[in-house]
């Protein structure tokens, strides 16, 4: 067997037992003052929640062969999936495959939240002390002012984990909605297909590097330094792995269908669907991604997630959300690059031209060429636009608008 094989076999045999070693962390033990949900009452009266959104017709031809053709000039391994809220149809490119999800899960995790907050078991004004062990990797901003401790509420860790992409604000989401098996039963129970949680992002990120999360490496710089002494063939045939067997996977589909049901009123209570979509209306990342091909008058409601970067080939590279054309006509649109050694002007021209075919398609217009270069900045709304107002209605109902 070659040297590459056994690095291979020994990287798949590490990610399972690693996998399996943070079982018990996946749903942990409330920590004294954050109070988990109730255990006996996790799926109370989700027995009657309403039926998925699902397509009702197929995608037209001309758009699914113009995404497939998108999607195949790009130079890395990515999926697609556009859902046609209003008219009822999805186009996609591999689009039943699951790929990373990596911060793009933090909507999942919301959603299992409010759920929670909907059934009266978890109260979003509850306060909490997080001090340093409560600190996550990475992307965390909320770790400034943990001095040594600081004190909130779940809402406002709730915005930061969306807005701001902060993994320490969602893993402690995660501990107060009563862990990752919770959260993952409610979305199936609402019909949410397709969509793995797998585990918090601290774990999630040590595993996938070819680690074992350590106390020690709470909002410190400890696991990359860690993370740099490994070898870089089992860290590569780690982060192969992880693209091919993603832990927190999901489908093109299943996550466009799960948005088009958020939208729509089916997975929360039209407060928490209205707080939640207007979270995901002022997320500060990924300015130049679907939200950088739009022209004034779209609005684009959404969540990416960014993996880790090995000498020049990056990992779960992506963007989803709820883009609105300026009639209100609706569209779900998830875009995952699992693996790549494009460039990011090339990473961001990819997703752009996605959000243009969405805008053509709208439009009647021809659709946009394979990839031309990235628009350098996003687009500003023009003076005095009023931007939509994401509110529960049903199929090709114009929503209102918030001044």
């Amino acid at each position: 067997m070659s040297e590459l094989k056994v690095t291979l076999a020994l990287a798949a045999a590490g990610l399972i037992l690693v996998a399996g070693g943070v079982s018990a962390w996946m749903d942990p033990a409330p920590r004294p003052g954050l109070r988990a949900a109730r255990p006996a009452a996790a799926t109370r009266r989700l027995v009657d929640a309403p039926p998925p959104v699902r397509p009702t017709r197929p995608a037209p031809g001309a758009f699914q062969a113009d995404l497939e053709r998108l999607s195949k000039s790009f130079p890395g391994d990515v999926g697609v999936a556009v859902f046609d809220v209003n008219d009822g149809w999805v186009a996609s490119w591999q689009g039943d495959r699951p790929f990373p999800q990596q911060s793009v899960s933090k909507v999942w995790v919301a959603v299992g939240l409010l759920d929670q907050v909907d059934r009266g078991m978890i109260d979003l004004g509850q306060s909490l002390t997080i001090g340093r062990q409560d600190l996550s990797v990475f992307s965390e901003p909320i770790q400034v002012l943990v001095k040594p401790t600081f004190t909130t509420t779940l809402s406002d860790l709730l915005v930061r984990a969306i807005r701001d992409s902060d993994n320490a604000a969602n893993d402690l989401l995660i501990r107060a909605a009563g862990g990752v098996r919770r959260i993952q039963a409610i979305l199936a129970l609402k019909g949410v297909d397709g969509v793995r949680l797998g585990m918090d992002e601290k774990h999630l990120q040590a595993v996938i590097n070819g680690l074992t999360w350590k106390p020690e490496f709470a909002g410190t710089s400890a696991l990359s330094l860690e993370r740099a002494r490994l070898p870089y063939k089992l860290r590569e045939a780690t982060l192969a792995n992880y693209v091919t067997h993603p832990i927190d996977g999901a489908t093109p589909i299943g996550t466009v269908e799960g948005l088009a049901a958020l939208s729509e009123g089916k997975l929360l209570s039209p407060q928490s669907t209205q707080r939640l979509i207007d979270i995901m209306d002022k997320v500060r990342t990924g300015k130049r991604r679907l939200k950088g091909g739009l022209e004034r008058g779209w609005t684009l409601a959404h969540k990416t997630g960014t993996g880790p970067d090995l000498r020049g080939a990056a990992v779960g590279i992506n963007d989803v959300g709820l883009l609105t054309a300026p009639d209100g006509h609706l569209y779900a649109v998830a875009v995952f690059i699992a693996h790549t050694r494009a460039g990011t002007p090339e990473r961001l021209a990819f997703m752009q031209r996605v959000s243009e075919l969405v805008e053509a398609s709208w439009s009647g217009s021809p659709p946009p060429a394979a990839l031309p270069p990235a628009k350098t900045a996003a687009p500003k709304a023009a003076p005095g636009h009023a931007r939509r107002a994401h509110r529960h209605h049903g199929h090709g109902r114009k929503p209102g608008r918030r001044h």
